[in-house]
């Protein structure tokens, strides 16, 4: 990505498609639980080790902002 000159990206927590499934070995974490903080660590200190750079964002601001909004 960085050769590529891309400087990092962006993780945008969202409601997932579908919820935990055995047969996949996919588990949802609940929201700012450990292990979703555990993975957003682990995500962070892998990009800094190759000198990019990681955004976590609260949504698309379409209920953080509105027309009142400056």
């Amino acid at each position: 990505m960085k050769e590529g000159g891309i400087g990092g990206v962006e993780v945008q927590p969202v409601y997932p498609l579908e919820l935990d499934d055995p047969v996949r070995a996919s588990t949802t974490f609940p929201y700012l639980a450990d292990e979703f903080i555990d993975d957003l660590r682990f995500t962070a200190d892998e990009h800094a080790k190759l000198g990019l750079r990681m955004d976590v964002t609260l949504g698309s601001g379409g209920l953080l902002a509105g027309r009142t909004s400056p």
